[in-house]
């Protein structure tokens, strides 16, 4: 089973539909593992993005497109999405995707670096966002593949093939003015549903947020990083740039934010 999974007894499953309302139905079956897959992009009015979604079952496939089970790109139109843009389906081993817009796509795994699509990939990975190129690039379409972990759960460690699962002498954990410094510097970065641009703050920016000196910002910034060198940053690098971030978000030393299956359901927002 998927890390992000976790069994519940509860018989109430939010049924998304597009639009602006959240409705509900009962089922005799108890929810085994709450995975999501959420259609979002911009509507009518690209300042009221709409959503659409289902609960993923384990080993059926979600098929998002024009002629999708969950549209995209067709209110308001967009051809360059294909008829099948992506096919998602919840596996024992995360989500395999299959990439199949004839524009390409482009992956968002929260806190993660940004990639390219490949046509056929697995990640275990608690919140993943695709974002799927049409033809008209002013409008955004993303699809969101998200597990809905418990609040007690450990944070989210990225396994790359080969690599080490376990350290023998990790650094130690983020202290909470590290980690106020870098949710407020990155928080773009962040931020679930992901943001384009996602742009840092400056160090000026951010001491005037949080009430301190730029070197005091400069200062807790500089100890995250440190600690990112020792979990494989090849070279230090600016401040202000995310790769320290990525590292430190792999390694499990920021934890993804909370949501329920109602978070950011199909109201307009």
């Amino acid at each position: 089973m998927s890390r992000w999974c976790y069994i519940s007894t509860t018989q109430s499953d939010p049924f998304r539909t597009r639009g602006g309302r959240v409705q509900r139905r009962i089922e005799d079956e108890s929810v085994e593992c709450a995975r999501w897959v959420v259609a979002r992009e911009p509507g009518n009015d690209p300042a009221w993005p709409q959503h659409a979604g289902v609960r993923a079952r384990p080993g059926h496939p979600v098929v998002v497109g024009r002629e999708g089970e969950l549209p995209l790109g067709v209110v308001p139109e967009d051809g360059g999405v294909s008829r099948t843009a992506l096919t998602v389906v919840a596996t024992e081993h995360g989500w395999r995707i299959d990439n199949g817009n004839r524009n390409g796509a482009v992956l968002h795994p929260w806190g993660l670096a940004v990639s390219l699509a490949p046509a056929h990939l697995v990640l275990d990975w608690p919140l993943i966002a695709v974002r799927v190129v049409g033809s008209d690039h002013a409008l955004q379409h993303w699809v969101l593949l998200e597990s809905h972990v418990r609040p007690d759960a450990d944070p989210p460690v990225l396994l790359r093939p080969g690599a080490a699962t376990a350290r023998s002498d990790p650094p130690k954990p983020l202290t909470s003015a590290e980690l106020e410094a870098l949710w407020t510097v990155f928080g773009d970065v962040l931020s679930w549903p992901p943001r384009l641009p996602a742009v840092p703050l400056q160090l000026k920016q951010a001491a005037r947020r949080l009430g301190i000196t730029e070197s005091g910002v400069q200062l807790r910034l500089e100890g995250a990083q440190k600690k990112a060198l020792a979990l494989g940053l090849p070279r230090p690098v600016r401040l202000t740039e995310p790769d320290y971030l990525h590292v430190l978000v792999g390694a499990g030393y920021l934890t993804p934010p909370q949501l329920s299956p109602v978070d950011h359901t199909l109201r307009d927002l």
